[in-house]
């Protein structure tokens, strides 16, 4: 496996649980879906150059924000990439990958209600969420760490 495509997939997980527990849709998930969940969202970003686009400039403004310590611009960044993983697909296929292992009536409800909450904070542009990152986005150190690694990768 490529080393920076899979940190790229671990931030997208990182950002998805960082703003599905923002919006208290809690994400507990075994080793087992961890690692399915991470070998998928790779598999797609390895086939799609666009959403690998999205999540760069993503790092690069939040990378930004972060150095001015502005939660609110941080924030911004993490529901613009949010939005982009909606537009590709990806955000669903974390969804449904995360549920893959529940009875189908069950993740149709899980997957169908996270799908509709995330929705419904998109629609208002992210506003409310962008608020809701902004009073916890300071404290998501993993994330952090896996930006950080970004960089580290990229030197020569």
């Amino acid at each position: 496996m490529d080393g920076l495509l899979l940190t790229y997939a671990r931030i997208v997980i990182n950002v998805v649980f960082l703003v599905f527990d923002v919006m208290g849709i809690k994400t507990a998930v075994s080793s087992c879906v961890e690692s399915y969940l991470l070998k998928r969202v790779y598999d797609f970003l390895r086939m799609n150059p666009k959403t690998r686009t999205a999540i760069e400039t993503f790092i690069s403004e939040f990378k930004a924000a972060y150095e001015e310590k502005d939660k609110w611009k941080m924030a911004k960044a993490i529901v613009k990439l949010i939005m982009a993983l909606q537009a590709f697909g990806l955000l669903w296929m974390i969804i449904e990958s995360m549920v893959f292992k529940m009875s189908k009536w069950d993740r149709l409800m899980t997957g169908v209600g996270m799908s509709l909450t995330v929705t419904a904070m998109l629609t208002t542009g992210g506003l409310a969420l962008v608020a809701q990152i902004a009073s916890v986005v300071l404290t998501a150190k993993s994330l952090f760490d896996l930006i950080k690694g970004v960089f580290k990768l990229l030197k020569p």
